[in-house]
């Protein structure tokens, strides 16, 4: 293994793919493989987009350079290379892709690790031209990494990929980093109440991510009572409508928006918090979850085709009905009073 060079293509920024790149990159130096880290940049919708784009794209050309440079440098000293392309939706595939044919061209393998869960959705509603061009492209790799089963399955949705090349590895985390922790201290630390049910979620401030239901979730709740505070820990292009829906059911009082948080901050509020809640409408994995779980925080979780494959008991969490905030509402309220639920 301490011939072995791997090159972890992975996005710039803060989120699941990049925590379990970067946790990956740990674990492989603990096995005696070296690991050069390329990241692509990570256009910030909510910043000037012209701005953003040239960004993008002068790094985008910087990363051929680094590539080759790299490349060049370990086979003079005769270390084997496999580069580890880490492919979200859209612009990820074609960026991810190019890399993965230079590198091909240079003589070194490559993996296409799919975080993505539009992959094959994206390929059905492709011109036959680009299904044709996603096709050569799978076809190139040495192996396809599928976050579940259930993903392999929509994966091999794809005209032609054959099934041995596509293999399972489901995320993992390193739990040390959740260790240690006490509630009431890391209530204290952020800020939060002693006295109120808090519940976190963490995740990227889109449309797929459900975060309306969760708000409405909380808006049938807080009829009843008062005792709730929902933390919602994320950035995105929904940011400023989210927070104006919160404003317009007069949840300003229940309902907290901290932003992007570091990720060395993320055990500190999973922590602190009662439950997790993942709305989402789709998920390829849902890292967030297993992280809540290594702090010992219950996870209540929409059937999002990911979240079924985690949460196998109510030991671990519950999942309600996705898009259905009258459900998420049931089984929030079910998550905090259920004796034992916890997992710690």
């Amino acid at each position: 293994m301490k011939n072995l060079v791997v090159i972890n293509v992975i996005p710039s920024g803060i989120g699941g793919i990049q925590t379990y790149g970067k946790t990956l990159e740990g674990k492989l130096n603990e096995e005696g493989v070296i690991v050069e880290r390329i990241e692509t940049y990570k256009v910030d919708r909510t910043k000037n987009l012209t701005s953003e784009i040239l960004k993008k794209i002068t790094r985008f050309f910087v990363n051929f350079v680094e590539l080759s440079k790299v490349i060049k440098e370990y086979q003079k000293k005769g270390h084997k290379i496999i580069l580890h392309a880490h492919i979200g939706k859209g612009v990820s595939f074609w960026e991810n892709s190019a890399y993965c044919l230079w590198v091909k061209i240079l003589g070194i393998p490559f993996i296409f690790h799919i975080h993505s869960s539009l992959l094959h959705v994206e390929f059905r509603q492709s011109s036959e031209i680009i299904k044709g061009i996603r096709r050569y492209i799978l076809s190139e790799a040495s192996k396809i990494i599928a976050l579940s089963g259930y993903w392999k399955r929509q994966l091999l949705q794809i005209d032609g990929l054959q099934s041995e090349k596509v293999v399972v590895v489901y995320n993992f985390i390193d739990i040390e980093r959740f260790k240690g922790y006490n509630k009431l201290e890391c209530r204290k630390k952020l800020g939060l109440p002693l006295d109120k049910k808090i519940i976190v979620s963490i995740g990227r401030l889109e449309p797929e991510k459900g975060l309306e239901y969760l708000i409405e979730a909380v808006s049938m709740i807080v009829k009843n009572r008062n005792d709730i505070l929902c933390v919602i820990i994320g950035d995105g292009t929904l940011k400023e409508h989210l927070e104006r829906y919160t404003q317009s059911l007069g949840l300003k009082s229940y309902i907290k928006f901290v932003g992007l948080r570091p990720p060395e901050e993320i055990p500190i509020w999973l922590t602190a918090a009662d439950i997790l809640v993942l709305p989402s409408l789709r998920e390829s994995f849902g890292i967030v979850q297993i992280e809540a779980m290594a702090c010992g925080r219950p996870v209540i979780a929409s059937k999002n085709g990911a979240s079924e494959k985690i949460i196998i008991s109510d030991e671990y969490g519950l999942l309600s009905e996705p898009a259905n905030p009258e459900d998420l509402m049931e089984r929030i309220l079910e998550g905090l009073e259920k004796n034992g639920m916890s997992i710690k």
